[in-house]
């Protein structure tokens, strides 16, 4: 598990991280250019990484159910901290594209991840060990924003190393501001990569397992080792002992006849209920990288053009604040309220408090200083607490819908669509904030939150087709109770 929590910390901060710094580093690359030539190069580089991830998740997915986890992250681990330490030495714009696309080409370490999580877990323990990776990612929301905003351009005026020997003409830091922050994620990456090289491989423990639970699209399950053993035993006090082979021989297929055990396991793409799992993940995935590359864009516009008008450093405060309302909401307040209301009622709760605090976050530019300020906390807040809860929702009901024995294959699926929307969510994203922007009518900053914010009443519509049996049973106990 420490191994899974530093990958997720390390990967939120390669996530998150350059989201404080792509749109200066932009601004350095192409100095005077528009605020719609700047918005549509930000996207794209930001785009760049997840949609190499898209091709090469579902491969990686496949390699973990059949080469191991281990091996997998690995190679995720290392070929993040080389590429984002090769981020940090760009002085072009093409070669930060170089590095974005090899990083996430060689990167599958998120669907494994979660794979391994659902080798070592049950229903008993899997929300909490899900909710962890929640903790993780808030973590490293709150240093990646923090390492991009304060370390980036040191050598600026008012800059971290500013005046000191560091910051010579023509030096490391002069020609390459972005250079400290990308160096901190690599080293974190690294980190990560040493742990997986100590990890326990974890393939084939869901087999050896004495219960097996497998979930169907009817919602039953199969227990077949504890009738098995049961059965050994009866015939050892009856004097019926007979060879283990041939008592399995007989008493499988039986077994199996019982509980209606489906074999071979149904395919993961002709399964309904986990395609639809699968789709409401991704469509998490592309609401919040949307509103990751919006909330920057926005900050860091000019007033007169809608937005806050922000510096990277004023901007790394309300984002470092959003990481730590993810952290206290994962660990006070997330658990309790599955527990009361359910995985499916909690996801389209976290929806609908989506939609809201996506259309709060352009009020702030309403106001001024530091009412303003205010209102966007206010609204990074709910943007916090809802990512929590659509976000370990949907993955665990990801996990849940799997068919027996391909987690990796399905939770490669998983990070192909979710890198997919990823990669065209900045770019789309970039291009909203440009167009509103270029418009002269007030009010227009609204009008890219305005979309996001109906794509998440399409979240409440999706998962309510969602079906799990527990699912159901936990929403008539909690019907009842109201």
């Amino acid at each position: 598990m420490a191994c899974c929590f530093l990958t997720q910390l390390s990967f939120a901060v390669f996530v998150t991280m350059p989201f404080t710094t792509f749109v200066y580093m932009v601004q350095d690359l192409y100095p005077g250019r528009s605020e719609t030539f700047l918005a549509a190069r930000t996207g794209l580089l930001a785009s760049l990484s997840n949609l190499s991830m898209f091709v090469t998740s579902v491969p990686w997915g496949l390699a973990s159910d059949r080469r191991g986890r281990r091996p997998v992250l690995l190679v995720g681990a290392c070929s993040a901290a080389l590429t984002m330490f090769a981020l940090g030495c760009a002085r072009s714009y093409a070669f930060a594209c170089f590095a974005r696309v090899l990083g996430g080409l060689l990167n599958g370490s998120l669907g494994t991840m979660k794979a391994i999580i659902a080798d070592v877990t049950d229903a008993s323990n899997a929300p909490r060990a899900f909710a962890g990776l929640s903790v993780a990612w808030g973590l490293g929301a709150v240093a990646g924003p923090a390492i991009g905003g304060l370390l980036s351009r040191p050598c600026v005026e008012g800059g971290l190393l500013a005046g000191s020997l560091f910051c010579v003409p023509g030096g490391l830091l002069t020609s390459r501001p972005y250079f400290i922050p990308c160096l901190v994620s690599s080293l974190l990456c690294a980190a990560s990569g040493v742990l997986a090289w100590r990890l326990e491989e974890t393939l084939g423990l869901q087999w050896k397992a004495p219960v097996q639970q497998r979930a169907h699209p009817e919602g039953c399950t199969e227990e077949v080792a504890p009738l098995l053993s049961d059965e050994v035993e009866l015939r050892e006090q009856n004097g019926e002992r007979r060879e283990h082979d041939e008592h399995l021989s007989e008493a499988l297929p039986v077994v199996q006849e019982a509980f209606h055990a489906p074999a071979p396991p149904v395919r993961w793409f002709r399964d309904r209920q986990c395609v639809l799992c699968l789709l409401g993940y991704g469509l998490c995935a592309f609401i919040f990288i949307q509103l990751d590359e919006l909330l920057p864009l926005f900050a860091a516009a000019p007033v007169a053009s809608g937005g806050l008008g922000l510096t990277p450093r004023g901007l790394s405060a309300p984002l470092a604040w959003n990481g730590l309302v993810v952290f206290l909401f994962t660990l006070l307040a997330y658990p309790p309220l599955v527990a009361r209301w359910g995985l499916r009622f909690a996801t389209r709760g976290g929806f609908w408090a989506t939609a809201g605090a996506t259309l709060a976050v352009p009020v702030a530019s309403l106001a001024a200083p530091p009412l303003s300020m205010v209102l966007l906390y206010a609204a990074v807040s709910a943007r916090g607490a809802a990512a929590v809860t659509v976000f370990t929702s949907s993955m665990i009901l990801v996990n849940r819908g799997a068919p027996f024995g391909q987690l990796g294959e399905v939770n490669g699926a998983g990070q192909a669509l979710a890198a997919l929307v990823r990669g065209l969510g900045p770019a789309i994203a970039g291009l909203e904030w440009g167009s509103s922007v270029r418009s002269s009518v007030a009010g227009s900053q609204f009008a890219a939150f305005i979309t996001v914010a109906a794509t998440a009443l399409l979240g409440v519509a999706l998962y309510g087709r969602v079906r799990f049996e527990e699912e159901e049973t936990q929403e008539a106990r909690t019907t009842a109770a109201s």
